[in-house]
């Protein structure tokens, strides 16, 4: 699904992809490009400003992301949602 020119995530477990190591690192890359060019959730946990520092790294190329650089805000998100709120992307 197309959500104002965004891509919907489908969590879907007999998709193919689902388990395709190489597919979650271009849903990560697809995501953090929405997120470098918005910030607008950068005080809501330690996860988006380790991205932002990361891709400020790369001057601003998310494809040049280490696999490293590319797990660390998953790894320190506190899966709280509350970026939700403040977060243009997600559709209500």
């Amino acid at each position: 699904m197309d959500i104002g020119g965004t891509k919907d995530f489908e969590f879907n477990i007999r998709d193919p992809k689902f388990l395709d190591e190489q597919a979650l690192w271009e849903e990560a890359k697809r995501v953090y490009s929405k997120c470098k060019d918005c910030r607008m959730c950068v005080t809501y946990c330690p996860s988006f400003p380790a991205l932002f520092d990361a891709v400020d790294r790369h001057d601003d190329d998310v494809e040049k992301l280490s696999k490293e650089e590319l797990a660390l805000p998953l790894e320190l998100c506190f899966h709280c949602k509350q970026c939700y709120f403040k977060c243009p992307y997600t559709p209500p």
